[in-house]
């Protein structure tokens, strides 16, 4: 059975941006930032320009986003070898 959401306490024109918005990420970008929501060991696996896109354009409509978006993305920035970071980028080129 699908799982239904309650959107009572929403505001329905913000509920309508988000939808928007998540719609013009794409199906590349809006892949990475689920796998990140389900996952945040699956950083090294995603696109950090991709996250930092999805960080523009969603960032602001829920804590929980913006806080894995962000750990995410400070997790590639303290990355120790930036050639091994760049070779995991290539991967997925």
């Amino acid at each position: 059975m699908a799982k239904t959401a309650s959107f009572q306490d929403v505001d329905l024109s913000e509920l309508i941006n988000f939808a928007d918005s998540w719609a013009g990420l794409g199906d590349a970008v809006s892949s990475q930032v689920r796998d990140v929501l389900a996952d945040a060991d699956c950083w090294s696996e995603q696109n950090p320009n991709a996250l930092r896109l999805a960080q523009e354009r969603i960032g602001g409509y829920s804590a929980e986003l913006d806080e894995a978006l962000a750990d995410a993305l400070k997790k590639f920035d303290g990355a120790e070898d930036p050639m091994e970071a760049e070779e995991r980028l290539e991967d997925y080129r």
